[in-house]
């Protein structure tokens, strides 16, 4: 039991870091958008699967916005090596 509970929280810590790494929460609020942390992880529960959900609202969300979303997060994610 006690390595099941030492894993889970070394990936929740792996999961937290990403998401600050990658400033995926900041990048989509920045736009306007909300967005929310549901699943494993925001319960506390993520042990072995290494899932980050979130619920993005977004309205309305273009094809060009959509784009500079997801060109910002990438440019983020390579620089955080």
């Amino acid at each position: 039991m006690e390595h099941i509970l030492e894993l889970a929280e070394k990936n929740q810590r792996e999961a937290w870091e990403v998401i600050r790494k990658t400033d995926v929460m900041n990048i989509w609020k920045s736009v306007g958008a909300e967005i929310n942390l549901v699943g494993s992880l925001n319960m506390g529960l993520l042990v072995k699967n290494r899932d980050v959900d979130f619920h993005i609202y977004s309205s309305p969300l273009t094809p060009p916005a959509a784009l500079w979303r997801w060109r910002s997060w990438r440019k983020t994610r390579l620089s955080s090596g």
